[in-house]
């Protein structure tokens, strides 16, 4: 009895001692069917220290989700906003073969035409910015809509306009203050009316032939006309870079530091030092950019002229010159120093 009590303690042992401890803790695992799949995200592999075994940990993965678009068509303005009358300002711009408006991407579609039409619903209309619409090859039309909004800086910078695309009469657009038409294919002003409240332009880079039009308009608005080159009978523009240059030639350029008593001079005229940026047209003494105690007037008549603006490379300074329009008289220089 005692034998078969002994040979069963024995046989329990032997049993108890073929379980892993560690069998006992993991428990079972399991398997998935084929059918089943487990999404992998990103793995970072971490090496440990105390095995050659390889973890992993797994890290989110975030995706930007793609923007909405819509096809440019008559309806693009209510694609982009279903209540037209809150719009304060319109950034339109050509990427690569689409058009941004905004934050809303649309693609250009068979018509291949920007019709303004439609803002005329946006009544709180402060800014409207277009720009590279040549890119793509879209034109730009329905402009008497823009005529009675508080549009105050409308921009539409290489975009093919071919002609001036506003008006003043009849009291139109009489809330603009700022145009910007610079790198369009404008070549005739003749006939032009501009607003009443316009103290800006900006045609940089359009084949104008004849600037005469503006001539009426040139003692209360400022045009900016860097590149163009006209054939109306004035000074030209590279005349006036000339005439400003003999004249440095021989005149030092002091300037009397509001602060103190003690002259500062700027360095010698050199257009190397001294970088042509713009070229505006306007009347001498009815735009004076600059501090009146760096500006120097030789001439109590305000005349029609040509400021030219001059940069320096590294620096915020500026330097004005005025050089008479009719005659490249130099009339008046002035400076902004550098912050």
């Amino acid at each position: 009895m005692k034998k078969q009590l002994f040979k069963i303690f024995l046989f329990i042992v032997l049993i108890l001692s073929a379980c892993s401890p560690s069998d006992s803790i993991q428990g079972s695992v399991h398997t998935l069917p084929e059918s089943d799949t487990v999404p992998v995200t990103n793995e970072t592999e971490i090496p440990s220290s105390e095995s050659t075994v390889t973890l992993f940990t797994e890290t989110e993965t975030t995706t930007t989700p793609a923007p909405p678009f819509y096809t440019l068509d008559d309806n693009w303005l209510y694609n982009f906003s279903p209540n037209p009358s809150k719009i304060n300002s319109l950034y339109i711009e050509a990427g690569e073969n689409e058009l941004w408006i905004n934050d809303i991407i649309f693609k250009p579609g068979e018509l291949k035409i920007l019709d303004l039409a439609h803002l005329r619903e946006c009544s709180n209309l402060q800014f409207l910015h277009i720009n590279d619409l040549a890119d793509l090859d879209i034109a730009v039309t329905g402009w008497d809509a823009l005529a009675n909004l508080p549009t105050q800086i409308i921009e539409c910078t290489n975009c093919n306009l071919t002609e001036f695309p506003i008006s003043g009469l009849d009291n139109s657009f009489n809330k603009l203050t700022t145009l910007y038409l610079n790198n369009n294919q404008i070549s005739d002003l003749s006939g032009i009316i501009l607003p009443e409240n316009l103290n800006r332009i900006y045609l940089n880079n359009n084949p104008i032939s004849d600037i005469a039009p503006l001539f009426p308009y040139s003692k209360k608005c400022r045009t900016s006309l860097y590149g163009v080159d006209f054939n109306t009978r004035m000074i030209t523009l590279d005349e006036a870079r000339n005439s400003a240059a003999d004249y440095f030639s021989t005149v030092m350029l002091p300037y009397f530091d509001e602060n103190k008593d003690a002259e500062l001079y700027f360095p010698k005229f050199d257009e190397d030092i001294y970088i042509y940026t713009d070229a505006v047209l306007c009347y001498s003494r009815d735009y004076a950019p600059g501090n009146p105690k760096r500006t120097v007037d030789l001439c109590s008549e305000s005349k029609m002229a040509w400021m030219l603006d001059y940069r320096f490379e590294g620096s915020t300074g500026a330097f004005f010159v005025w050089v008479d329009a009719l005659t490249g008289e130099v009339l008046k220089y002035s400076a902004i120093l550098a912050d």
